[in-house]
């Protein structure tokens, strides 16, 4: 799940999360190739609170190839 948008780096959190615990988030980064829901499109259509899949481009973590929005 998306917890912060800062520029285009994403902070990602998992979806089930206890409130008792603490979480490490992810940070991955998108551009201008990424895929947001198979188009390329601008960063502005995802918020916080997306639940989403993103794969890694090749040899380029974090750098993000593709984003699929779940919910």
């Amino acid at each position: 799940m998306i917890e912060e948008i800062q520029g285009n780096q994403l902070s990602l959190g998992p979806q089930e999360q206890d409130p008792e615990a603490s979480y490490a988030l992810t940070e991955v980064t998108i551009d201008d190739q990424t895929k947001i829901d198979g188009r390329t499109n601008p960063l502005s259509v995802l918020k916080p609170g997306d639940i989403i899949r993103f794969e890694y481009r090749k040899d380029k973590q974090p750098l993000v190839a593709t984003i699929e929005r779940v919910n």
